[in-house]
């Protein structure tokens, strides 16, 4: 229980990895307000996977939004307290295209969504973070570093998420705040199931592009966040913590 007494937000929480963390996060002793756009969604994932109904609560969330952005963190701070630790893991999705065939609304979702929500959610936090050893996770991809085909959109939020996460911890590492960025290789969820079928289909497509030759799992992703947001990586700020396989060690 290396998180209790913490209070988290997680952003994109309704499913995959955003769930996932949350869940890890929860069964470490934080309180943790799983917060996503499609509310539903997040409350059937939550009554698959039970746990205690005192340790969570779930909020509707449009990070494009100022207003449900404050609005959100208010009902944090009102049920469970200050939140002193924040997952940016929501992430809309890009099409799988060259920019030859991206709408200028198709890219400025990207931004909004994988970007600006990040930004609107730490700038929320971060009066209430200060000198209270607050910890801000972005989650961003392995493709913040390194590119792929027809993934102009999704390469760029991700690669801004993870600059945003240095110039975040150099402007705030006097006041007691970390912010780390935490990048997963590609990983089995839902959207990767909608995509090819099945798991194996999955797994088929995008193991062998991972030398350990399969895909991570949503709580291996959770576990990582786990030990971004606890003492054990009090010595690490600005710095990308990447869970991809060896994906970009090729």
């Amino acid at each position: 229980m290396q998180l209790e007494n913490k209070i988290a937000m997680v952003t994109g929480a309704a499913h995959g990895i955003g769930f996932a963390i949350a869940r890890e996060l929860v069964r470490e002793g934080a309180r943790v307000c799983f917060t996503d756009i499609d509310h539903e969604l997040m409350e059937r994932s939550i009554s698959k996977d039970p746990m205690d109904e005192g340790r969570f609560l779930t909020i509707a969330l449009d990070v494009t939004s100022e207003h449900d952005v404050n609005n959100a963190v208010t009902r944090c701070v009102n049920h469970f307290g200050q939140p002193n630790i924040l997952v940016n893991a929501a992430a809309t999705l890009t099409p799988t295209t060259t920019i030859e065939n991206l709408s200028l609304e198709q890219w400025k979702q990207a931004f909004d969504v994988n970007v600006t929500g990040a930004f609107l959610m730490s700038r929320a936090v971060l009066p209430g973070m200060k000198h209270s050893n607050g910890v801000i996770i972005n989650v961003t991809s392995q493709l913040a570093t390194v590119a792929a085909p027809d993934r102009a959109a999704y390469c760029s939020t991700k690669g801004a998420l993870l600059q945003l996460t240095k110039a975040l911890a150099l402007d705030h590492a006097a006041d007691g705040l970390r912010v780390n960025s935490l990048s997963p290789g590609a990983t089995l969820t839902n959207r990767l199931r909608h995509v090819f079928g099945t798991d194996d289909a999955a797994t088929a497509a995008f193991g062998p592009k991972h030398p350990i030759g399969r895909l991570g799992t949503p709580r291996e992703i959770g576990r990582a966040a786990v030990f971004l947001a606890g003492d054990d990586s009090s010595f690490m700020t600005g710095a990308d913590l990447v869970i991809d396989g060896g994906y970009t060690s090729q």
